[in-house]
């Protein structure tokens, strides 16, 4: 469950700290006064993408830190796999949001990126707002409803093979379009290979011609420079006199040891110098002038700067490419061979990938029958008890193999909730014909199936009881009654019964504070409960009625 969450500097918020409880949690408040902004705030948390805008005016950072707590293995698991200690099943997330855009994440105090904290976060808390029911009105969506852990685990396998199918595909169409060209295009592949290949080109070469270009442009200066060199070491007798030291040395030795160890230095420098020597004397005896590999030189490079403006490719892209025309016209030459060779990899790696779409598809076949089952047995409760739920599959023919367009990133199913809600009418697509209400509840419907799912701890709903009033708000209120009976449940509502039927109680305000807007959260007492419930239902204009009616509500 989300045991506490403190808001600094986050859109009007300047700093707030809420401590929640178990069961159902409801905030309430007048429009505008942040409810919803602690709603994304736990959006944070949970991994949303943080934006600078949401900073409050003023503030160089924001920060939303939560403490949750667990009693999930899999989230021990998660979280030893990440190096996170996981002491008392306790986990604090932390986000600091910067002026500058960036944004840290920290679990239990180790930086981690949001792929990381989406992981973990999905056993933590689910999250539903008013933008969650409006996918509801986009059969696309309807998938990530169905789906449970088993489909996800598989989805990476069918990506990988979807991709190999892809590559095989495009190479064999490729191939096959090649071949039905001109073949004018054939043999200008074949002038440009034979211009690539006879030029003999190495990606080596170029540094090791302008190397050697460089000597001979500076030919007089080197010679210069180690004939004085040699003449150095001549004149100045440097080794002569080094080894002059050493026999001198040699006698002092016969004093003191230390003298030993001088002269071993001393001899071992003797041997490097004379080293040098003689490697810059090499140097110069061998040392020549030749013009014709300094024209040869000029010219090579200068044919290869010639292909590389022609080509407008640089050394590697150059080679690469001729490596590509080789293939090429070799596939050309054996056309057929390779044209079979392909259909073959093709053929493969289909089948390869229908296998798996096939497993998905299974999958989702019986997790749409039960879900369409469960969803009926809730919608009863929530005074929806003559609907009739399909969830329906789009045919696919998979027969052609070079038909890619059946296979989508999610695999290839297309489905659609077909829903009737009054007995005797036909079933159309939930889309066209769910009113607010209707949808509403139908959302509320799915979230309990998702819940029994995937057993999360905690779950947040943005007004979920939009559109519904009388007898239905009160089978709503009652079912996030039930709901909170297992998992923690907290609630932005605007129906008195939903307020009224809850365990805790936050009154969310909009304040002026030195000038400035900033948001209050007050856990309120019973008294102040039924004050502002009573409100809920009659406005400011608070009557007798409306707080017997509220007292009537707490106790229910």
């Amino acid at each position: 469950m989300l045991s506490s969450i403190t808001i600094q500097n986050f859109a009007i918020i300047d700093n707030i700290t809420i401590n929640f409880k178990p069961g159902l949690t409801v905030l309430t408040g007048e429009t505008g006064a942040g409810k919803s902004i602690i709603i994304d705030a736990i959006g944070m948390l949970l991994g949303e993408r943080a934006s600078q805008d949401l900073i409050r005016y003023g503030a160089d950072k924001a920060i939303i830190e939560g403490v949750f707590f667990h009693d999930n293995p899999v989230i021990t698991e998660i979280l030893n796999n990440l190096g996170i200690d996981d002491e008392d099943n306790i986990i604090t997330i932390r986000r600091e949001i910067s002026a500058n855009g960036k944004s840290i994440s920290r679990v239990n105090g180790l930086v981690v990126n949001l792929s990381q904290l989406l992981t973990i976060s999905n056993y933590l808390a689910d999250i539903h707002t008013q933008i969650d029911s409006r996918k509801l009105f986009i059969s696309s969506n309807y998938l990530e409803f169905i789906d449970n852990n088993k489909v996800k685990e598989l989805m990476p396998i069918y990506l990988e093979k979807l991709k190999n199918y892809k590559n095989y595909l495009k190479k064999y169409l490729d191939l096959k379009n090649t071949q039905n060209k001109d073949n004018q295009m054939i043999e200008f592949y074949k002038y440009q290979f034979d211009e690539l290949n006879k030029a003999n080109l190495d990606l080596t070469e170029i540094d090791e011609l302008k190397n050697e270009l460089d000597q001979l442009n500076n030919f007089d200066s080197i010679y210069r420079t180690l004939s004085e060199s040699v003449s150095y070491f001549q004149d100045n007798s440097i080794i002569d006199t080094i080894h002059l030291i050493n026999n001198n040395l040699s006698k002092l030795s016969a004093f003191h040891n230390k003298y030993q160890e001088i002269k071993e230095r001393l001899m071992s420098s003797y041997y490097e110098i004379e080293d040098i020597y003689n490697e810059i004397h090499d140097d110069l005896l061998n040392l020549e002038f030749d013009q014709e590999r300094l024209d040869y030189i000029n010219a090579r490079l200068s044919f290869i700067n010639n292909l590389k403006r022609k080509y407008q490719k640089d050394l590697p892209e150059l080679i690469e490419y001729r490596d590509e025309l080789s293939q090429k016209l070799d596939s050309f030459t054996n056309y057929d061979f390779y044209l079979k060779e392909y259909y073959q990899d093709v053929k493969k790696s289909h089948q390869e990938l229908l296998d798996i779409a096939l497993a998905i598809h299974s999958i989702r076949r019986a997790l749409s029958e039960e879900m369409s089952n469960a969803i009926k047995k809730t919608l009863a409760d929530l005074h929806l008890s003559k609907v009739e739920l399909k969830i329906t599959f789009d045919e696919v023919n998979y027969s052609d193999i070079l038909n890619d367009s059946i296979f989508y990133n999610d695999g290839i199913d297309k489905v659609n909730f077909m829903i009737s809600f009054n007995p005797g009418e036909p079933l159309k697509e939930l889309s066209k014909v769910a009113s607010g209400g209707e949808m509403s509840r139908v959302m509320l419907a799915l979230k309990v199936h998702m819940l029994k799912n995937y057993q999360l701890p905690a779950i947040i709903f943005d007004e979920i009881d939009t559109g519904v009033s009388g007898e239905v708000a009160l089978s709503v209120a009652e079912k996030l009654k039930e709901i909170s009976n297992s998992t923690q449940v907290l609630a932005i509502t605007h129906l008195p019964v939903v307020a009224g039927i809850a365990n805790n109680h936050f009154l969310i305000k909009k304040e002026a504070k030195d000038d400035r807007v900033t948001t209050t959260v007050t856990e309120i007492s019973e008294e102040e409960r039924i004050l502002e419930i009573a409100k809920m239902i009659a406005g400011e204009n608070v009557t007798e009625n409306s707080i017997k009616l509220a007292k009537e509500m707490i106790r229910r």
